[in-house]
This record gives C-alpha cells, structure tokens and sequence, in this order.
C-alpha cells in the first residue's frame, strides 16, 4: 500500500554483499603475510616479492584487456603511479622485508592499526565527520585484538628494524586509501589494480636487485605455491576486492582490516601449525562485535527497514 515501504532484493542483497566481500577480503589478505613467511624460507623477500609482481601484473594486463573497463586517460595516470607508489611499492615492499624481521602476529597487529589511521586522515583530508559509533566500534576491535595478539608478542622476537618498516608500510597504505578517495578518480577496479600493479613492480625492481642481486633462486614446490597463491589470491583477487570496498566507503572498507589477525591465527593454525589459544577465539568474538557496532558488518533487512518508510511517489504526487 501507498507510504508502506518494502526493501527491495537490490538493497538488501547490496548490503550483503558488502559484508560477504570484506570478510572475504580479510581473509586472503590474511593469508599473504603466512605465503610471504613460507617463500621466504628459498629467497629473499624482494625477490620474491617482485616475482609475485611481475607474475600478477602479466595476469591483470590479460584480463584487463579482455574486459569491458577503459585505460587511463591522460589525467589519471598520474592516480596509478601514485597507488603503485604506496599501495605496492612501500607497503609491500617495506612489508616483506619486515616480515622477515618480526612475527606473523606482531605484524598482524600492525594491519589492524590501519582504520584508525584511515579514519583520522579522512578527518583531515576529506574533512569527513566519523560518527561515535565507528569510533566505539573501532575501541571495541581494538580491544579485541589485544586480548587476541598481546598474549603471544610477550614471547615474539622482533627487532627495531622490522617495526619501523612495518610502521611505515601500514601508513603508506592508508594514505593510498584516502588518496583514492580524494582522488575521486572514475577508473574502474580492475583497472586501478591492474596498473598499480605494474607499476609498482617496475619500482621495486631495482632496490631487488641492488638488496638481493640477480641471482635467480631456487624454485622448490613450496616457493611455487606460496608465490601462485600471492599472485592469485592476493595481488589479484584481494586487491579487486579492496579497490571495489574502497570505492564505496574507505573508512568502513577500513575495517575489515581488523578481521586481518583474526583469520591470520586461524590460518597460521591450519597452514603452519600454530597453536590457537582461549583468549583467540575470545578475541575474534569481540573484532566481530566491534564491526557490527561500527557498521562495517551490517544485516541488509536490519539496515534497510531502519531507515523507514520510503514516501510514495504516487500519493505525494497526488
């Protein structure tokens, strides 16, 4: 009846959707940090690195072209380089060598960090308003996280090194974030992603070289499978997931990165053994409940019938 609003499938399934890809997101972007930790044990983390690069770029240039999405046009190249400077790059490459310094977990707690910076840059730069419920619900996963990571660093070797090249990584990848924001760049995912990509593996080409030398490792069936699983899974599935979740909100898109250290222990127990302990799956528990709070998980119907009842165009009209 006329005034009585019902959700449409599109909103409600939209809703979803959301959910359903950064959880998905979360969880490959987990797994990257545990292929790194096994490639690492037959080369040098920039050579591998690059590898993973050049490997993912050759697939993201194919299906690009056989896409529906357009190049870069003379103004928007500059958006590309700047996103391959420090969404692949730094983040990446200041990564890998970090990782090879410090735990999966302590690195983990890092990637958790990047709402919070995503957020206040979006204060800063976008002028943004982040409402109390996204600051109480980023609190709430913040804490979540601490009772999952804090125990296990107590025992973690790492060095200062590695911290401040992770600390400089998670700060490059949050300027990326707002700058695609700011940007407001038309491009399409798989096309950001695809020159982002290229380009950043040109970048990190030399240092790889000048860092590790030419030399060619060994290719073991473990170093095979942790680079196809980062080309695929990772460079070029989970950042078309990120660029579409970024494309709708980054602070929001921002906080899937706390489900990150979460799925992180769950697949370092099932990859690599590691123990999961009580205060993990209590942890998990509470990363999940600060998400609903903030609105980064939300229920389609829920969130469509708060917002009431759509006027009729039909009565208003009349």
């Amino acid at each position: 009846r006329h005034g009585r609003y019902c959700p449409s499938s599109t909103v409600i399934g939209g809703e979803h959707m959301i959910g359903v890809e950064g959880i998905l997101f979360a969880m490959l972007w987990a797994s990257a940090s545990i292929a790194a930790k096994i490639g690492f044990k037959n080369a040098k983390p920039l050579t591998v690195l690059d590898a993973r690069f050049f490997l993912a770029a050759a697939i993201t240039l194919i299906i690009f072209q056989t896409g529906r999405e357009r190049r870069p046009i003379k103004g928007e190249w500059r958006h590309v380089v700047i996103l391959g400077f420090t969404n692949s790059a730094v983040y990446l490459g200041f990564s890998w060598v970090g990782l090879h310094h410090v735990t999966v977990g302590l690195y983990g707690l890092f990637v958790a960090m990047n709402p919070f910076l995503v957020a206040v840059m979006s204060k800063l730069v976008l002028k943004r308003t982040i409402k109390r419920n996204q600051w109480v619900g980023m609190a709430i996963s913040a804490a979540g996280l601490s009772m999952a990571i804090v125990p296990s660093l107590r025992s973690a070797s790492a060095d200062a090194f590695g911290i401040v090249l992770i600390a400089i990584a998670m700060v490059s990848y949050s300027v990326g974030t707002v700058y695609r924001t700011w940007s407001k760049t038309k491009l399409g995912p798989g096309a950001l992603n695809t020159w982002q990509i290229t380009f950043g593996a040109f970048m990190v080409l030399p240092f790889a070289i000048a860092f590790n030398g030419p030399k060619i490792p060994d290719i073991t069936w473990r170093l095979t499978g942790a680079l196809l699983w980062s080309v695929i899974m990772v460079s070029v599935i989970a950042n078309l997931l990120w660029f579409r979740l970024i494309s709708k909100d980054s602070v929001r898109a921002s906080g899937f990165l706390f489900l990150t250290p979460v799925f992180g222990y769950i697949e370092a127990w099932a990859v690599l053994g590691e123990h999961v302990r009580w205060n993990d799956v209590v942890g998990a528990a509470i990363v999940f409940a600060g998400l609903g709070v903030a609105g980064t998980v939300q229920f389609g119907r829920r969130r469509a019938l708060a917002r009431g009842p759509m006027p009729d165009k039909t009565a208003t009209n009349a």
